[in-house]
């Protein structure tokens, strides 16, 4: 899970299409110092207890699911800002509650088993048509 960190000292996160801009505020050297990094590189943000924010940012995360923890001084965790919903939380509940079920075990065996011996197939075929 690839997490930004913005734990500098006086600088500022933006969005600017698509991509999280961190600048420092002051004025001397901006372009030097200047991060951009894209946000489908972005699974989490930890921001310290120093650092700014846009709404903006918050909104292009809360969007895309993406988890946003501030940290104070000594690395603790003070607040966060969570998406309403977990990303494939009823999904990964429904596979649980199949998994609980001893009658579908061997229908999901069967089906795993079926798709390997297809794909290996396809790979073999594949193979021969190079050679």
């Amino acid at each position: 899970m690839p997490s930004l960190w913005i734990t500098s000292r006086d600088t500022i996160a933006k969005i600017s299409s698509e991509r999280v801009v961190i600048k420092p505020i002051t004025n001397t050297s901006v372009l030097e110092n200047t991060r951009t990094i894209p946000l489908i590189d972005v699974d989490l943000v930890i921001l310290g207890s120093r650092a700014q924010f846009s709404s903006p940012l918050i909104h292009a995360l809360m969007k895309r699911n993406i988890p946003i923890f501030l940290m104070n001084s000594i690395g603790q965790i003070t607040g966060n800002f969570l998406p309403p919903i977990a990303p494939h939380g009823s999904t990964r509940l429904a596979q649980y509650n199949k998994s609980t079920d001893p009658k579908s075990h061997k229908t999901i065996a069967a089906a795993v088993i079926g798709a390997k011996i297809y794909n290996q197939r396809r790979t073999l075929q594949r193979i021969a048509i190079s050679r």
